[in-house]
């Protein structure tokens, strides 16, 4: 089966954040490392510092661990993901011919008539500065700062437990660098995959919101059609939601229940604009890909 585009055309978004990523582990890096040597004055490979040097290094190592790792830069990519969506939602109402819906079955517009109402439905929300768009960006700030903490809180824990043994056990400092460096390697793996999922997160909180926010402007139900890759990495769960469409309340369900690496995204649909042509096709879809995707 052809592998469709990312559904919520966010990779720009996701590679800049690992980009960054990258970049602030690598700095970390260099400097907990060059630390470790040198408060350990090599003359030999042995590792042998006393208690009080190995508490002195650990608080170097939170401190650092709170310069270069943890802190609210990431919030500068959920923003962009989360514009990118309202950006797309109202873009994809408007090609449904959305304005038509907001007045009396069977009226003729002129253009400049039309120009007016897509206009006005612009102004419901062009930016962030709705209420609702601010609760969900703030939740979306706050989860992403404490998985990024905790991921944090548990490479210091490790380290703190590799440096102990390595100093009882007489391990050389170059194996004890190494282990180290692994780990800091696992904690920048767990860091990417907050990026990804908190990547598309706020697209899919982003196209809800505005969803149910055009939904009020309009007077009527505008629903979300689940997306997929279309691929064999999709779950067989998200597989079966392919082409559906669901209600703001499911959507959000949907979305909370497997986050982790998920790569789906959510389109606005009005009843209009889903025909049955779209439905067969989605459903077509949608049995090939749960064909392809184990259980």
């Amino acid at each position: 089966m052809a592998i469709s585009d990312n559904p919520t055309k966010t990779r720009g978004i996701e590679k800049a954040w690992n980009r960054e990523i990258n970049k602030r582990f690598l700095a970390f890096r260099k400097s907990v490392i060059g630390e470790l040597k040198r408060i350990n004055q090599l003359t030999v490979n042995e590792f042998n510092v006393d208690p009080d040097q190995l508490r002195a290094y650990m608080i170097f190592f939170q401190r650092e661990l709170d310069t270069f790792i943890v802190g609210d830069w990431q919030e500068q990519y959920q923003r962009r993901s989360y514009e990118l969506a309202i950006e797309r939602t109202n873009q994809e109402l408007k090609r449904q011919g959305v304005a038509l819906t907001s007045l009396e079955e069977g009226a003729a517009l002129t253009a400049l008539e039309l120009s007016a109402v897509i206009a006005s439905f612009d102004s419901i929300a062009p930016n962030l500065f709705n209420p609702v768009h601010q609760e969900a960006l703030s939740f979306l700030f706050t989860r992403s700062f404490e998985a990024l903490s905790g991921m944090s809180q548990e490479m210091a824990r490790t380290v703190r437990t590799i440096l102990f043994n390595g100093a009882q056990q007489g391990i050389g400092i170059n194996e004890l660098a190494r282990q180290i460096n692994d780990r800091i390697n696992v904690g920048r793996s767990r860091a990417r995959l907050i990026a990804q999922t908190e990547t598309i997160q706020a697209f899919q909180r982003g196209t809800i919101n505005q969803a149910a926010l055009a939904g009020e402007f309009l007077g009527e139900e505008v629903g979300l059609r689940w997306l997929t890759r279309r691929d064999n990495k999709v779950r067989h769960l998200h597989a079966g939601w392919h082409g559906k469409v669901f209600t703001k309340e499911n959507a959000f369900k949907n979305i909370n229940i497997s986050p982790w690496n998920c790569r789906c995204g959510l389109s606005p649909v009005i009843e209009e604009a889903d025909t049955q042509k779209k439905r067969d096709k989605f459903t077509k879809e949608r049995k090939q890909l749960r064909n392809l995707t184990n259980p």
